[in-house]
Parts: structure tokens; sequence; C-alpha cells
């Protein structure tokens, strides 16, 4: 399964592709932790993205929206947590 971009896979989506797969199904193998979850669902929603590019559908334009202002989110929220340590 790869994304072709004029008549010739493009291989980089691809493998990115393939680590997200990856890392889905290692975060479904690690204790649940609020991070574990939190970063288990950023991985399954750019799965999901991804797949969405892959089969030439879109995700939506409210819900990239809402993506991309949860990770924005969540970088705040990690900042303040790097700082606290």
């Amino acid at each position: 399964m790869y994304l072709m971009i004029n008549g010739n896979p493009n291989l980089h989506f691809a493998a990115a592709y393939k680590a997200s797969e990856v890392c889905c199904e290692m975060m479904d193998v690690l204790p649940e932790t609020d991070l574990i979850l939190e970063l288990s669902n950023i991985l399954e929603i750019q799965k999901s993205l991804m797949e969405c590019i892959l089969t030439n559908k879109h995700f939506g334009d409210e819900n990239i929206t809402s993506f991309v202002n949860y990770c924005d989110e969540l970088k705040w929220q990690i900042r303040r947590l790097g700082e606290q340590i």
C-alpha cells in the first residue's frame, strides 16, 4: 500500500505510515498512564489521517482543526510538565 505520486510510489510516506502503525501497536502493550494514553491517541489519529491520504479520502476540516488544536494544547502541557521536573 503506497501513495502514488505521478505514477511512482511515495516510499517516504509509506515508511512514515509503517512507523505510525508499529507505534500504535507498541502503545497497546505499554502500561496505561496518562502520557501513554495521550500519545496513543495522537498516534491513532495520525494513522487515521495517513489512511485518509492513502485512500484519497478527507479526514474533515473540522476534525483536522480539532486535532491540530489538541496537539498544540498537549505541547503546552508537556512544556509545563518539563519545567516542573
